[in-house]
């Protein structure tokens, strides 16, 4: 029988956005980009814009 362990980490992402935001539009946009949310407003100005890190630490 194989058991799986569940895992969790902290993982720290830098991100730079694509074009201008507020605060607000850019923690929208990363919490949708990265499944924590299900829609992003088309107010978004970044809501067509894939999120590309340029760093990733895994803790």
């Amino acid at each position: 029988m194989v058991r799986f362990l569940i895992m969790e980490k902290e993982v720290r992402i830098n991100v730079v956005a694509p074009v201008e935001c507020t605060e607000e539009q850019f923690q929208e946009w990363v919490e949708y980009c990265l499944g924590y949310r299900g829609s992003i407003s088309m107010q978004n100005p970044l809501h067509e814009y894939d999120l590309e890190a340029k760093d990733v630490d895994v803790y």
